[in-house]
């Protein structure tokens, strides 16, 4: 199924790494939500999340980066027939604070498409 997506991702401990042309970035720990796409079925992209995750993948996209860490672990995976920059506005308006430009170089609506939150995050529908 192609659609839209939201990943929840826990961050057990805080660390920095470099993201592609945004440089450095820094992660707390807590749980960061990202909104994602997938053209071609969102199982087979989020397969691919998890192969980053067990470092079996190469890195490419900015959410990568933050898979990537031992410190970061998928909890959860919701579907949605909603674009991508929809669920990115929801949970900005749920309270999630942006880092700004990440996963969202190729949008011109979205300041992010990840969000941090210190608890765990509200239910995004």
């Amino acid at each position: 199924m192609k659609g839209s997506y939201v990943l929840v991702v826990k961050v057990s401990q805080n660390f920095s790494r470099r993201v592609g042309s945004l440089g450095r970035v820094s992660f707390r720990k807590g749980y960061y939500c990202y909104a994602g796409s997938a053209k071609r079925g969102i199982e087979t992209r989020v397969a691919r999340h998890r192969r980053v995750a067990r470092g079996e993948a190469k890195l490419h996209w900015h959410i990568d980066y933050l898979l990537a860490s031992k410190a970061a672990k998928i909890i959860k995976v919701s579907k949605s027939k909603k674009g991508e920059c929809t669920l990115s506005q929801m949970l900005l308006g749920k309270g999630g604070l942006p880092l700004r430009d990440f996963g969202s170089s190729d949008c011109s609506r979205c300041l992010s498409h990840l969000y941090f939150y210190p608890s765990y995050p509200p239910a995004i529908q």
